[in-house]
């Protein structure tokens, strides 16, 4: 888990899964690999891992945390 201060606000991240989770044409019905190609580099830097030609996606959740409350945030992501 990071967490992050502001203030007197503590905020944590919570990772559900992280690492090469689908292909691009999986989840983008027009996937196009040349355009594909021209816009994302594929160094392995960013969301992209050239070797596994997944999409390197986090899902997590936040839990912000005041003096008076704690807040969940879901992302859905």
């Amino acid at each position: 888990m990071r967490q992050i201060r502001i203030g007197d606000v503590a905020i944590d991240a919570v990772i559900e899964r992280k690492g090469p989770w689908r292909r691009p044409q999986d989840f983008l019905p027009a996937h196009d690999e040349a355009t594909f190609h021209q816009h994302f580099a594929l160094d392995g830097a960013g969301g992209f891992r050239r070797g596994a030609r997944h999409d390197v996606i986090t899902c997590q959740t936040f839990v912000m945390r005041t003096p008076r409350h704690t807040i969940l945030v879901d992302t859905r992501t």
